[in-house]
């Protein structure tokens, strides 16, 4: 299989519903290998957002066996490693090896729209809360940055880990309790109460 192109499962059946999704947009003189991906299911489509190692990020709509490119962008010049969108995929943020988070309205292609941040450390992970009013970071320097949504303002710098971060993620509870989980290269987990 070609790393450009994607293709999506049903592991209950065991077969392939979508093949070679991408094989459209690539041309023979350069291979653009899919570095992080992250799928959306909605009543009647799937939206499948995908960043790649070019920096560029795309988002598909999936219909039965059919995937249609919507939206592409060039927001990095480095590999995106994490792609995360609000739940109504007005925003969508990324993060890649350059240590630079990227917010992008879904849809604009305007780059004034856009807007950055960066930290001192290459990135491992993005992801939004369930509200869409914080985001959390995973870095290669051990810790866990929390950023408001809305202003990509830095909210905290969360230090546990002795080693790289490859993993956050925001618990999704019917609570008013917020809890961020942390994964890193030490084999540690941590949980945090925030917000």
């Amino acid at each position: 299989m070609d790393p450009s192109q994607l293709d999506i499962y049903d592991l209950l059946e065991q077969r392939r519903l979508v093949a070679d999704i991408g094989q459209e947009e690539i041309s023979t003189d350069s291979r653009d290998t899919v570095m992080a991906l992250q799928m959306y299911i909605r009543e009647d489509h799937v939206q499948l957002l995908s960043g790649y190692e070019s920096g560029r990020m795309v988002l598909r709509i999936i219909s039965g066996d059919k995937a249609d490119t919507v939206w592409v962008s060039q927001r990095h010049s480095s590999p995106v490693l994490s792609v995360s969108a609000r739940p109504d995929m007005n925003l969508l943020f990324s993060v890649c090896t350059d240590g630079v988070v990227v917010k992008s309205p879904l849809f604009e292609q305007d780059p004034a729209a856009t807007k950055q941040i960066s930290t001192k450390s290459g990135l491992e992970q993005v992801c939004v809360r369930d509200d869409a009013k914080i985001i959390a970071t995973a870095g290669w320097d051990n810790r866990i940055r929390v950023f408001s949504a809305k202003s990509l303002k830095p909210l905290a710098v969360l230090s546990f880990h002795r080693e790289s971060m490859y993993a956050v993620a925001f618990a999704s509870l019917p609570s008013d309790h917020h809890y961020l989980v942390g994964g890193s290269k030490d084999h540690r987990i941590s949980i945090w109460n925030i917000y």
